[in-house]
């Protein structure tokens, strides 16, 4: 509260590392939003975010029944039922990510016409949100790799940067989004279509070896492609996602810094324009 008494506001643009700096300055405010987003959200509910883990769940039986025992699709190393539940476990948090942070700017605009802080600070309390889930989830899916009796890999290391580029592709996405829908409110009405129509161009439930070799290089314009391809073999000890993934991530590092740089210049504006 003192800093934000004390903050001084200047006419003068911030550069890309003094704005990340005050962001820096301002994290409690993200565990503060993350934490109210929380206890509203599981208010009254006995299980809690244990729900969290049913959405994953309920997909898994579902895939399950219909990919495994009535089409029985092949290619992959694990039981199907771990392979599709690894890929909902980075599927669901990039859907969280776009379906919660891509209207953060909106769904807050009375705190902003109230309080100066940087307005980066509410898509993270979302991706803190997300992230709370998504662990839970996790804890899920060891479980069921004890069921299972799969071991669990070395390269379970690696885990931490595959999580990192789940929130970099889902980020860069929703930052563009936020700084565009001040000005066009019709943009997030895309998202819930932009999700439901590329959960089937990802290989979420199947794996990319079922597509014809004269089109997999499109795979590798799909970051998530490589996101999940990354949970698979950290966990599951599958194929290493493949290196020309790299240049579809290197793209999405500049989109998120760029997208950075113009949420930057547009949230100067924000509380008139909201």
């Amino acid at each position: 509260i003192q800093k934000m008494a004390t903050q001084l506001i200047l006419a003068k643009e911030d550069s890309l590392f003094t704005y990340l700096k005050k962001v820096w300055d301002y994290r409690y405010l993200v565990i503060v939003l993350a934490s109210r987003e929380l206890k509203v959200k599981y208010a009254q509910s006995k299980f809690g975010v244990l729900w969290s883990a049913l959405q994953p769940l309920a997909g898994m039986l579902v895939f399950t029944l219909f990919f495994d025992k009535l089409i029985k699709i092949k290619g992959m190393h694990s039981p199907y039922p771990l392979f599709a539940f690894s890929g909902m476990l980075g599927w669901n948090y990039f859907s969280f990510i776009l379906n919660g942070a891509s209207t953060s700017l909106i769904q807050n605009q009375s705190l902003i016409q109230k309080i100066y802080f940087p307005k980066f600070i509410l898509p993270l309390s979302k991706v803190l949100v997300g992230l709370i889930e998504f662990l839970i989830s996790l804890a899920v899916m060891l479980v069921l790799m004890l069921v299972f009796s799969h071991p669990l890999s070395w390269t379970i290391v690696f885990l931490p940067i595959v999580i990192i580029l789940n929130i970099l592709v889902g980020l860069c996405i929703t930052i563009w989004i936020n700084a565009l829908t001040v000005r066009n409110r019709d943009l997030h009405h895309i998202v819930p279509y932009m999700i439901n129509f590329s959960i089937w161009l990802t290989p979420v439930f199947y794996p990319g070896s079922i597509i014809p070799e004269r089109y997999f290089w499109l795979t590798y314009l799909n970051p998530m492609a490589g996101v999940l391809d990354g949970y698979r073999y950290v966990l599951l000890g599958e194929a290493c996602p493949s290196i020309h993934y790299s240049y579809i991530f290197l793209f999405m590092l500049f989109l998120f810094v760029s997208g950075l740089m113009y949420f930057k210049k547009v949230e100067r504006y924000v509380a008139e324009l909201i």
